[in-house]
């Protein structure tokens, strides 16, 4: 059990921003943190105030983060992932939600509906037969291995956690074609929260 009544309200404050941030980012610096947070809160929040609240907060039980290299990180993922992560985000900037679009991510279930997770989720109810509880289940594991950038393997794990059938190659390939569709624009984690789509017009305009 955690103690919140220990927290401070502006503890608080910063635990829920600190739980979003990691399941938008994964890996986030301080400064990054810094940038989003102060945004959109008063006082103004400086690092010795964030390590600080970070050092109390994790002495209690559930957070879904710790401070590793000076950053913050998920730990819903193991070690080897977070490395992984943390070399893919090298040279990249940090998209920057607005507060509404964070404080969404408290929830670690959370993922961003758009039109491509609309089109899956349609296709399939209406063409494999899923009911929408089911779909709803399917988009939700599939976003989070897209966000986290598994391997293949475990996308083939879940077609087979779920049951697929298919009654030919075209239904195949076009369920295929939605899901690589949502990948290119869900954001991800070693992106610092771009969608693979936002990278590609960053570095085609550039």
């Amino acid at each position: 059990m955690s103690n919140n009544w220990l927290l401070t309200e502006r503890q608080k404050t910063i635990d829920v921003w600190l739980r979003s941030a990691v399941n938008f980012y994964g890996f986030v610096t301080p400064r990054a943190f810094l940038i989003v947070f102060n945004r959109y809160n008063t006082p103004k929040l400086l690092k010795s105030e964030l390590m600080k609240s970070a050092n109390k907060l994790l002495k209690q039980l559930d957070r879904n983060y710790c401070i590793w290299l000076d950053a913050i990180v998920n730990t819903s993922v193991p070690g080897e992932k977070i490395e992984e992560i943390l070399n893919s985000q090298q040279g990249k900037k940090y998209y920057y939600p607005t507060e509404t679009e964070l404080l969404k991510y408290k929830n670690p279930n959370y993922y961003e509906r758009t039109p491509q997770t609309e089109a899956l989720f349609t296709y399939l109810c209406d063409k494999l037969g899923m009911n929408r509880f089911s779909a709803e289940s399917f988009v939700c594991k599939l976003s989070w291995l897209h966000k986290t950038e598994e391997p293949v393997q475990k996308q083939i794990d879940l077609f087979e956690e779920y049951d697929f059938k298919m009654s030919d190659i075209d239904q195949a390939e076009h369920l295929y074609g939605l899901m690589a569709d949502m990948s290119n624009h869900t954001r991800k984690w070693a992106n610092c929260g771009f969608t693979p789509k936002e990278i590609f017009l960053q570095y085609h305009n550039s």
